[in-house]
């Protein structure tokens, strides 16, 4: 058989596609236009989209940040009125402690010369009190020493007047009193 037959198939073959490829491939190049075109409006209308959706979360993040910078400008104007009240108050304090300590000291300055007043009133006192306790015991014994001084006199007196001439007379003897 012949060897040049088993071309003549796909040689048809390939003209055929090759005819039919042709033809066509102007309505792809086509198609491929119109749907870049579709593609090309489609993301142009996506960008457009997009580019909006930015400027507006652009805006957005302005404003909050405007708010938020405001929020926190107002947190700190209150911290730090709230440090400047808190310190105003603990300086109030301290200044009232101050105060009532210089007080305090003052008193115990005037109660404690009251005290060395009182200590040294007490001790002249205590020394008068024993004074006048060792006057009291010298006057008691000047007066038993008086008394005996007169009880020696008395005896003298009645033993010289018993050995006198006028005791020797007779003296009327008194009754003992009765009981």
């Amino acid at each position: 058989m012949k060897k040049w037959l088993y071309f003549i198939a796909p040689l048809a073959g390939i003209g055929l596609f090759l005819f039919f490829y042709f033809s066509h491939v102007e309505e792809a190049k086509k198609a491929a236009l119109d749907k870049k075109a579709k593609i090309e409006a489609a993301d142009k209308l996506e960008k457009e989209r997009k580019e909006a959706l930015e400027a507006r979360a652009r805006l957005d993040a302005t404003k909050k940040a405007e708010e938020r910078a405001a929020e926190e400008l107002k947190k700190e104007t209150e911290r730090v009125t709230k440090w400047n009240d808190q310190g105003k108050k603990i300086q109030d304090e301290t200044d009232d402690a101050i105060k009532v300590s210089s007080e305090h000291t003052a008193k115990i300055g005037a109660l404690e010369k009251e005290i060395a007043a009182l200590r040294k009133k007490k001790e002249q006192s205590n020394r008068d009190y024993l004074d006048a306790t060792r006057e009291l015991e010298l006057a008691r014994i000047a007066r038993r020493n008086a008394e005996l001084e007169i009880q020696r006199l008395t005896e003298l007196m009645v033993r010289k007047a018993d050995e006198s001439s006028l005791a020797v007379s007779q003296v009327p003897v008194t009754p003992p009193p009765a009981k």
